[in-house]
């Protein structure tokens, strides 16, 4: 996600999954930080672990969310939000890894993309699975 691109717009409605976004958003502005600047490696495998156990934590509490809602109803949401969900991580953690074997240079020009899709979880998952939460009335309380 683009670190610099927070706004209102992106609100969710629950303040903890807000708070959520707003912190990945400013770890997100760390690492690119730390890849622009060719960074030490520890640190940005130290950022990128703060990142990956927040998104690990953010995810799990929309999953709770996402519990709440009809099941039947919205199960191709539901089903897209969690491969999403699960792609982003995957990513994440493979980068960790890639990193320490040695290939910084090709995690630096790939995270980007890890940026892109959760932006577009944000903006498109997010935004319906609050608008379908608030809908049903469940959980967002």
């Amino acid at each position: 996600m683009d670190p610099s691109c927070w706004t209102v717009d992106l609100l969710f409605g629950h303040p903890e999954i807000d708070r959520q976004h707003q912190e990945i958003i400013a770890i997100g502005k760390e690492i690119e930080a730390a890849f622009a600047g060719n960074g030490p490696e520890p640190k940005i495998i130290e950022q990128l672990t703060m990142y990956y156990n927040l998104l690990k934590r953010h995810f799990s509490d929309e999953e709770k969310i996402m519990l709440n809602i009809s099941q039947d109803k919205y199960k191709s949401h539901i089903d897209a939000h969690r491969h999403l969900h699960e792609s982003i991580l995957n990513f994440v953690a493979n980068a960790i890894k890639d990193i320490k074997s040695g290939l910084f240079i090709e995690i630096k020009n790939l995270f980007p993309y890890a940026f892109e899709s959760l932006a577009y979880n944000v903006k498109f998952y997010d935004s319906e699975l609050a608008r379908i939460a608030h809908a049903e009335n469940s959980g967002l309380a």
